[in-house]
């Protein structure tokens, strides 16, 4: 749970974009981003660890279960297994999914829930589970820095604390520090990082700072410093005709970060024309959408029953729904073939297929 500004919101996990960019609040402000169904996934495992720490559980206990609308699978359990039995393991006073907010500087601002927060004589623990396969590192974690503060605030542990150990678990990661890795910081370095936290929300009319913090950051679609950024690292703010070692790594340090902002601006691009405002070289249109089979077995003993070769509609899967037509009745075909809904998408104005038109407020409202 986190405060905003202009619907921006402060949050923890954000922390490392708005603290590098102090315009990224600003610039996100009306921004859509799709969400993705990785998020779901990570609440659900993040859900069983929970219920675990808080009622005594084991991860096992859920396999099969569904949690926010995802089922529990072996390799899920295994993920919520290491970092419950990691906080199992340690010691002290244990808070789980505890909100905080760095209050001596803002009481509704820069607020967030922490996984685990542990206090153990005059040690602050923080412990955060990661279920994602994105490199994370735990040195200058902004997310873990932040809990840190605000956990001295919240829980009035000032005069108690002297030292701070940041913790991220993350099973799907080969880190080649391990999936449980840590990182100490001192008091003083802590209390310097508070006033960077809150240059963050007095400065937020700042420019824009471009880098691999920008690769969740909602504007990245619209923002142009992000695309010269790119557009330098690769050297074509100059006259180049070859990339060099150097560029070539550059790249690569910050591929996932382009590949995503790209993909940002098509984003973008499509919620800029559904909103009725167009784009005179692209029209929007319905997705091409593939029939699926919804039960192989039986579509193919049907088939079979019709007299239909089995070596004509299989190699190691059912072909699909036009290729079976030229061997069996298309009936059949249409009884065990479906196709999803079709979403939208931007295309030239060379594709044949019709534009689709917003209703009389200029809106799409009945596609996605």
């Amino acid at each position: 749970m986190s405060a905003s500004v202009g619907g921006f919101k402060y949050g923890f996990s954000s922390a490392d974009r708005y603290i590098k960019c102090h315009a990224s609040p600003r610039l996100s402000v009306g921004a859509v981003i799709n969400r993705t169904d990785k998020k779901d996934e990570g609440k659900a495992v993040h859900a069983v660890a929970e219920q675990c720490l808080n009622m005594g559980f084991d991860p096992v206990d859920f396999i099969g279960r569904e949690l926010f609308d995802v089922k529990i699978t072996d390799d899920m359990a295994d993920s919520a297994e290491l970092y419950v039995n990691y906080v199992r393991q340690q010691s002290g006073v244990k808070h789980y999914e505890l909100e905080l907010g760095i209050t001596s500087i803002s009481q509704t601002l820069l607020r967030g829930t922490a996984d685990c927060v542990i206090i153990d004589g005059d040690l602050l623990h923080i412990i955060d589970f990661k279920n994602g396969r994105s490199e994370v590192e735990v040195r200058g974690n902004w997310q873990l820095i932040g809990y840190a503060i605000a956990a001295l605030d919240t829980l009035n542990l000032h005069k108690v604390i002297k030292r701070v150990k940041l913790t991220i678990v993350q099973p799907n990661y080969d880190h080649a520090d391990g999936v449980i890795r840590s990182d100490e910081i001192n008091m003083v370095t802590l209390i310097l990082n508070k006033e960077a936290f809150k240059a963050s929300i007095e400065n937020t009319d700042g420019k824009a700072v471009a880098g691999k913090h920008c690769k969740y950051c909602p504007a990245a679609g619209y923002c142009g410093e992000r695309l010269r950024h790119t557009m330098s690292l690769v050297g074509l703010d100059n006259s180049v005709n070859k990339l060099n070692a150097q560029q070539i790594m550059a790249v690569l340090h910050e591929a996932s970060t382009i590949r995503a902002t790209l993909s940002a601006i098509e984003e973008q691009a499509v919620n800029h024309v559904r909103n009725g405002y167009p784009l005179t070289d692209f029209k929007l249109v319905k997705s091409r959408v593939i029939a699926k089979c919804t039960d192989e077995s039986g579509f193919l003993e049907e088939a079979v029953e019709a007299g239909a070769d089995i070596a004509d509609i299989t190699k190691t899967k059912v072909i699909g729904a036009t290729a079976c037509k030229k061997v069996v009745d298309a009936e059949l075909v249409n009884k065990y073939f479906v196709k999803p809904e079709a979403g939208t998408q931007l295309v030239k104005m060379t594709d044949k297929r019709t534009a689709i038109a917003p209703d009389a407020s200029g809106v799409f409202d009945k596609v996605k």
